[in-house]
């Protein structure tokens, strides 16, 4: 890895292996420069997987990437799994998606949590493969199966498929404190919670959606010490009308923004709700603003996550042309997209914490403008007019539906003849 593992110089991981080896340096700065291709993890180790990160007491910062296809299977006594064993420091703004992830205790960010967790999320599953440990409690949970008293987790969520004998869709056993959270992932146990199984922690605007197939379960909490405050849990996907915490809503209210509003949440600085994206539930929006100038809009971006730090913010867009795609680049395309939609050419220019050179840039929430936008890609007219059409037909289409045959596009011209189609 390059750099020195310092704040001002931390090492740069730009593979599985480097991942690794941040073992050998537990205390360290480290950040993301790509997204990762763990998939190899599968055949490390005797099939047994990524080996999981012991005492984490450093700082972990994605940049908005995300190391997808992690694979874990730790089967030994007090095997507990996840990116990391215990984090005594900070992990934030990572992904880990498509992750498979099983031991006796197993979480996918961390298993045991004492430090800080921020806008980080995972997909894939999670299990716990005690199956009944005599009686005591062996946890799984989406994101972590342990947080303790010193642990603020913020901002995060996952869509992990959990089960085991003690399972969530977040967090096994909570203290210390959580918000603005949420887990959509479908939870099977014994004791088993929407969210959170044993709650001793302040929770506070946090959700969850997951079915819970479990002999004694809560819709959202199955035992509440602690305290859970404005937080929610849909009764329906779950199947349960029951929660030693949090209240109980039907889709349709959770899919209904004033339900949060009411509660206090803050649309848009942490929250939004769109009625398309997360399946029409809330999604964290980082704290940025929908686009709203013609160039971001019209080049298919729907909208853009703030999810970076200082001057070197990280989008995470959605572009929609020739199908949704998930791509990642900077406010002004210094992280090549070219080739992740057809004909969306964003070229890269370099760019230094202060701007970009010759060009001045407010590194804000604020969106630049068309002009900037267009300078920065080094576009002419002609090709931010094409990106233009492309972009507005990219809407036409996400709105209309699949085009499926001559009728399909009949209607389709006469819906939206100013199109040219």
């Amino acid at each position: 890895m390059t750099g020195s593992g310092t704040i001002g110089d931390p090492y740069i991981i730009e593979n599985v292996d480097d991942l690794q080896a941040i073992e050998d340096d537990l205390d360290a700065y480290y950040e993301l420069s790509g997204n990762i291709d763990a998939s190899a993890t599968s055949d490390w180790n005797g099939n047994a997987g990524f080996a999981p990160i012991t005492t984490f007491a450093g700082q972990l910062d994605g940049k908005g990437f995300i190391v997808d296809s992690l694979f874990i299977n730790r089967t030994g006594a007090s095997d507990f799994v996840g990116l990391c064993y215990d984090n005594y420091g900070t992990i934030q703004n990572l992904g880990l998606t498509n992750c498979d992830i099983t031991g006796e205790d197993a979480g996918s960010i961390t298993c045991n949590n004492y430090g800080a967790i921020t806008n980080c999320y995972a997909t894939g599953s999670v299990a716990s493969n005690v199956a009944n440990p005599n009686g005591a409690g062996h946890y799984a949970g989406g994101l972590l199966a342990y947080n303790d008293g010193d642990g603020v987790i913020q901002k995060s969520y996952s869509e992990c498929a959990v089960g085991g004998y003690v399972p969530s869709g977040f967090c096994s056993i909570a203290y210390g404190t959580i918000t603005d959270c949420y887990s959509r992932g479908a939870i099977t146990g014994t004791f088993a919670g929407g969210f959170v199984v044993f709650n001793y922690a302040v929770i506070d605007n946090c959700y969850s959606t997951g079915l819970v197939t479990a002999t004694y379960l809560g819709g959202f909490c199955w035992d509440n010490g602690g305290t859970v405050s404005d937080s929610f849990w849909d009764t329906q996907t779950s199947e349960t009308e029951t929660s030693d915490g949090g209240t109980g809503k039907t889709t349709a209210q959770m899919k209904t923004q004033a339900t949060f509003v009411d509660a206090g949440w803050d649309f848009p600085a942490i929250w939004a709700i769109d009625g398309t994206t997360n399946n029409g539930y809330p999604f964290l929006s980082g704290g940025t603003v929908y686009p709203t100038n013609p160039l971001l809009r019209a080049s298919g971006i729907r909208r853009t996550f703030w999810a970076g730090l200082g001057g070197l913010s990280v989008y995470q867009v959605e572009l929609a042309l020739g199908g949704m795609t998930t791509a990642y680049v900077s406010p002004i395309g210094s992280r090549d997209i070219q080739g992740a939609v057809p004909d969306l050419l964003l070229r890269p220019l370099p760019i230094t914490e202060t701007g970009i050179p010759g060009v001045t840039m407010p590194f804000t929430s604020t969106m630049p403008t068309a002009p900037q936008m267009a300078e920065y890609a080094g576009m002419g007219q002609a090709e931010y007019d094409r990106i233009i059409q492309q972009g507005r037909i990219a809407e036409a289409l996400r709105e209309f539906g699949p085009i499926t045959g001559p009728a399909d596009l009949a209607r389709f011209r006469a819906r939206y003849p100013g199109l040219g189609i």
